[in-house]
């Protein structure tokens, strides 16, 4: 049977389920009895950002490989791993972590605090069995201790990168707004590296909402 693992180790499974008009559709549950065993040719399995899971038509990509790979790289150099990016047709969503900034910079914190907290405690243990094998220890728990807290995790988007001309790859700006209705707010129009150099160091500080 078709069966998916999303970040939270959540298994799903692919069903057929008729929609109101009659017509055939494909659904993902927890549940595996009568899980299909096939997905139909042209069709999908994608997870989006909080870890919900669908199946949908395979598309066309119009954002290119190296324009999502632009963002990605440029969000890793400014230190914000801890956003995340989903491609939607034509656009490059930003997501961060739900809640305050000061909120997710205390939990990223909580790591590097219990690994000091390891290290006071097993410093007698460096001289038993050696600093390798304590700092294989340390950096296994690290390691558990993010991925636990990227399983829990869920996000808000942003700020976004919408293709408006596929002639000169020109993008428009829109940010996140939070007062009045929100909604997405116009910010401008520029090429893909001018958005990602003038807008992404603007994410979790005041600036941002200057935009």
């Amino acid at each position: 049977m078709i069966s998916y693992v999303n970040r939270k180790n959540i298994t799903y499974y692919l069903h057929l389920r008729p929609t109101a008009t009659g017509r055939v559709g494909y659904v993902m549950t927890r549940s595996s009895e009568g899980a299909l065993d096939a997905i139909p040719p042209g069709m999908e399995i994608v997870e989006n950002v909080n870890a919900q899971v669908s199946v949908r038509m395979r598309r066309k990509r119009i954002i290119t490989e190296a324009e999502e790979m632009l963002v990605r790289k440029e969000l890793e150099t400014l230190a914000l791993t801890h956003y995340r990016v989903q491609i939607k047709n034509r656009t490059i969503v930003i997501y961060e972590p739900h809640g305050t900034s000061e909120e997710t910079t205390r939990r990223q914190n909580e790591c590097s605090q219990a690994d000091t907290l390891a290290m006071i405690a097993l410093h007698r243990l460096r001289t038993v069995v050696g600093d390798d094998q304590v700092d294989e220890y340390l950096a296994q728990k690290r390691q558990e201790a993010l991925a636990r807290a990227q399983r829990e995790e869920s996000y808000d988007p942003v700020l976004q990168f919408t293709l408006s001309r596929s002639s000169d790859r020109t993008f428009t700006v829109e940010r996140m707004g939070y007062s009045g209705m929100g909604g997405w707010r116009w910010v401008t129009t520029v090429s893909l590296q001018e958005a990602v150099k003038a807008y992404l160091p603007r994410l979790g500080k005041m600036s941002f909402f200057e935009m």
